[in-house]
């Protein structure tokens, strides 16, 4: 059964505001803690958030084998069968197939839960001091400073490359969003921009756009936007390479998005040094 979230949305989003992204209440459960990037990323994601790690699995180490990606969408499941107060889902793995990403969809919908990724590097919040997965690198508190931009990426290592090009130029951010970049992506920028809207702390947002996917059209957002739309050269690609959604499809290829941006913040041209319209 579909259950009524929030906002004028035709599907379900129960997160209203950034600020509610990645907060000090999170308990966290890490399916494959003991996974090779997990082992690194845990620990220094735990410490910085004050402790909010409290359960992880690691199937497969008993010597029985779980293949990937089913594993994910069988995680999501259990999780979901198992915890009738859950409320929001980050899936880091990458290579998530889009019928399991399909089901994880159906199942996210169908029990009132906000899903971040597949394929994302997490979620972070500069403020709260939190972060889910491995935004900020092995020092988050060095990129995570906090401010007043929001960002939301395509990308999980312009996500921090971002805040760190923030930070340079004395600019602090409040929430950090990977998306990913798979042809699903749960919480994408029509969900950002209403969860902006809704945080005081965030006076102004960047967003990181690849191609492929109709996610940023059509949209109007209330505050200040600053657009980095990238990847004119994958319109030449025949296959997909890293992020399966970026293989520009029919009208969404990266020159679309920039007319997309450009209609929508009303401007005739695209920013360049010589040329800074805004």
């Amino acid at each position: 059964m579909y259950k009524q979230g929030i906002g004028n949305f035709k599907y379900f989003v129960g997160i209203d505001s950034l600020a509610k992204v990645a907060t000090r209440q999170d308990r966290v459960c890490v399916l494959n803690i003991l996974g090779g990037g997990s082992r690194e990323v845990t620990p220094v994601s735990h410490a910085y958030s004050g402790g909010n790690v409290v359960f992880g699995t690691s199937p497969g180490r008993g010597g029985q084998v779980l293949a990937t990606p089913a594993g994910v969408r069988d995680g999501v499941a259990e999780l979901v069968r198992v915890k009738a107060l859950l409320k929001k889902i980050v899936i880091i793995t990458e290579k998530v197939s889009v019928r399991d990403a399909r089901e994880i969809r159906a199942i996210g919908q169908a029990n009132g839960i906000d899903i971040f990724g597949a394929n994302s590097l997490g979620v972070a919040d500069s403020w709260n001091r939190v972060r889910i997965g491995g935004l900020g690198g092995n020092d988050p508190a060095e990129s995570l400073r906090k401010g007043s931009i929001a960002v939301h990426s395509n990308s999980g290592g312009f996500s921090t490359t971002i805040a760190n090009y923030l930070a340079t130029a004395g600019w602090g951010t409040t929430t950090l969003i990977s998306s990913g970049k798979d042809v699903y992506i749960h919480f994408a920028v029509p969900e950002f921009l209403f969860a902006l809207e809704n945080d005081s702390r965030s006076k102004a947002a960047v967003l990181y756009v690849e191609p492929g996917g109709y996610y940023e059209e059509g949209l109007a957002p209330k505050k200040p936007i600053v657009a980095c739309v990238v990847g004119r050269w994958k319109a030449r690609l025949t296959r997909a390479v890293g992020h399966a959604g970026a293989l520009a499809g029919s009208g969404d290829d990266a020159m679309a998005k920039e007319r997309w941006f450009m209609q929508m913040l009303e401007v005739d041209g695209l920013f360049t040094p010589g040329n800074p319209v805004c």
